[in-house]
């Protein structure tokens, strides 16, 4: 209940105020000010996310980098006075800069960064995406999460370039042995175990609407609605960055008409502040 959810935020807050160790100094603890606190705690995003959506997991577990969540695209306006000096921080940027143009560069640029193949066993590239007007999965309703499924899976089929075409795989459905040979080697991801995601409510409805789409030739997968509703990741056995970065680039222009949330300030969003940018 809303009360209930006012005294957990008022109380979450005094206890990190009155954390004195060292070690475990989050950036929320550092920007969050009682000054601050008063003047954003009743705010709420246009999807209904609350001041204690966004940082529900740093009043929990003081022993983290960052504490904040973004429950929503809108987060990150509605909250800019505490998500944008943390944001600065944590992606080292000058206050006030905008994000740059998009420009992905041409692969033909890069090169084989090993080319007699002695140093590096395989490359692997990765970017995030949050689809246009969708919450994120702490307040995102189920039948919007079952919407985010069915739009991406509806694109990867839609794609005719045959070095593209693959199959989904409901995390649900996958079989033990198969998952956990598949989360050893990095291809799909593994379980809802992380107190700071769990406690953001990230894995909520865990593992409905979850998946993986693997392509048969087996150098590119998409992560569907784990922590990110999109991640897109790219391999390349031996060092040939040029290679698995047009392949990359393939994939987003193939995935374009998804519509991504993007911010003129800090590029393309994401749950996880980490995961903002471009690339």
């Amino acid at each position: 209940s809303p009360s209930t959810e006012i005294r957990l935020l008022t109380e979450g807050f005094e206890k990190l105020m009155e954390d004195e160790d060292e070690d475990y100094k989050s950036l929320l603890k550092e920007y969050l000010t009682e000054e601050l606190f008063e003047k954003v705690k009743d705010l709420k995003t246009s999807y209904g996310g609350t001041l204690y959506d966004q940082i529900k997991s740093g009043l929990t577990h003081f022993d983290q980098e960052i504490g904040i969540f973004a429950s929503d695209p809108n987060a990150y306006e509605i909250f800019d006075e505490l998500f944008a000096p943390v944001l600065e921080d944590l992606h080292d940027v000058e206050a006030g800069s905008t994000h740059p143009e998009l420009q992905l560069g041409d692969p033909n640029d890069l090169d084989d960064l090993d080319p007699e193949k002695l140093f590096i066993k395989s490359i692997t590239i990765t970017v995030n995406r949050a689809i246009k007007d969708y919450a994120f999965m702490p307040i995102i309703p189920l039948d919007k999460i079952v919407s985010v499924e069915k739009k991406i899976k509806e694109a990867l089929f839609k794609i005719e370039d045959e070095d593209f075409k693959g199959s989904y795989h409901t995390y649900i459905d996958i079989e033990e042995d198969q998952l956990k040979q598949w989360i050893e080697d990095g291809t799909v991801f593994p379980p809802a175990i992380d107190k700071n995601l769990k406690a953001a409510e990230t894995f909520r409805f865990w593992s409905k609407c979850r998946g993986v789409f693997i392509n048969d030739k087996n150098n590119y997968r998409v992560w569907v609605n784990e922590q990110e509703q999109l991640q897109i990741i790219v391999n390349e056995d031996g060092g040939n960055l040029k290679e698995a970065y047009a392949r990359l680039l393939k994939v987003l222009s193939y995935l374009s008409d998804l519509q991504f949330e993007r911010h003129p300030r800090w590029g393309f969003l994401a749950h996880n502040l980490k995961n903002i940018g471009t690339t």
